[in-house]
Formats: structure tokens, C-alpha cells, sequence
């Protein structure tokens, strides 16, 4: 928590601290007033049994209903031919499963990544 507060002590104490390098000073104002992040739009895809949100343009997925994938991800698990699919179909809390796609899949998690690409066509 010491580095995160007051990360001016930290670079002194530890010059390979790079981190703090880019830190600024705390403000008072952080306390008070929280940051504000606006809300991102997202699309829902299904693959399998297993249907998911993936933010618009946008990496992170801190807004996005659950389950939510990363559009990179996507790409990397139908790179690999495999996708997370739900333990049980009614219970998300029961869990993921690695499963090897199949040609009906296949199609499915083509037409996640033409649309996935289509988001970042110039107009």
C-alpha cells in the first residue's frame, strides 16, 4: 500500500522502482471525488453452449456483464481450435470447461471474429 501512497519514497529507496516513475503525487481530491468511467457498449456472441459479452473496441471488460471474454482472447482460443464452454448449461457458477471445437463451432466462432473485425473497418 506504501508504494501506491506515497511512491516518491519508494523510487528513493529502490531505484530499479520503474513503476513509480510514472506515478504522480496523490491528490487530495482522489478522496473525495472518485474517477468516473463512462459505461462501454458491448455485443453478445455465443460459441457452443457458452454465450458472452465482448466490449466495443475496447480491451477491458470492467463494465460488461458477465461472462465477458476479451476480444484478444477470442482470438487466441480459436487460434488454438479450442473455446471455454459452461460445466452446466443452466449454472454458470459451476464452472468452465476447455473444449476442442467442432465444425458447427467452428462457423459460430468465425462469424464472433468477421464481426469482432467488422467493429474496426474505416467507414
Amino acid at each position: 500500500v506504501g508504494f501506491i501512497s506515497v511512491p516518491q519514497l519508494v523510487k528513493k529507496h529502490f531505484q530499479s522502482f520503474y513503476l513509480g516513475n510514472f506515478m504522480k503525487e496523490p491528490e487530495i481530491e482522489q478522496i473525495y471525488k472518485p474517477s468516473i468511467y463512462k459505461t462501454i457498449d458491448y455485443n453478445s456472441y455465443k460459441i457452443g453452449n457458452l454465450k458472452f459479452n465482448i466490449s466495443k473496441k475496447y480491451p477491458l471488460n470492467y463494465s460488461t456483464p458477465l461472462p465477458a471474454i476479451s476480444e484478444g482472447y477470442v482470438f487466441e482460443y480459436i487460434k488454438a481450435g479450442i473455446f471455454p464452454q459452461l460445466i452446466n448449461e443452466t449454472d454458470t457458477k459451476s464452472g468452465f470447461i476447455w473444449k476442442k471445437l467442432n465444425s458447427k463451432e467452428k462457423n459460430e466462432a468465425e462469424n464472433v471474429i468477421n464481426s469482432i473485425n467488422n467493429l474496426y473497418k474505416q467507414k
